[in-house]
């Protein structure tokens, strides 16, 4: 999906004043695992760093999926050890080798070290640009 997407409500319109275009901005990980098998979305929402989502922002939301807030609402080191940890763990059953694009925060020894000892899998970032 282009950067410049806008989900909207079914039924209703797209439309986004310009005041308010990037105000409800937020980023989606999406992972589905070779078996086919789709596991739980990450939503990082914009907001104060850590905070929670209160009920009259968003009426209601699934709750098998994982929610974080970030200033930006951008995947960052921080929700990726998380997504490590809380989502992905759960889910390998098995030594797996996780395709990720070659950002960072995705490919750092840190990350290295958590997918190799904690989830018994192996760190394979994409080349450059092709994701």
């Amino acid at each position: 999906m282009a950067p410049n997407t806008i989900w909207a409500v079914r039924g209703g319109g797209s439309y986004v004043a310009n005041g308010e275009k990037h105000s409800s901005r937020m980023t989606a990980l999406l992972t589905i695992r070779a078996d086919g098998l789709k596991l739980p979305i990450v939503f990082i929402f914009r907001g104060a760093d850590g905070c929670l989502i209160e009920s009259n922002e968003f009426e209601s939301y699934p709750q098998e999926h994982f929610y974080y807030m970030k200033k930006k609402a951008w995947m960052n080191g921080v929700v990726w050890k998380k997504y490590l940890r809380d989502v992905l763990y759960a889910h390998i059953q098995n030594p797996s080798v996780l395709l990720v694009d070659n950002f960072d925060s995705h490919v750092s020894d840190e990350r290295q070290r958590i997918v190799g000892e904690e989830l018994g899998s192996v760190l394979y970032p994409l080349p450059p640009n092709s994701a």
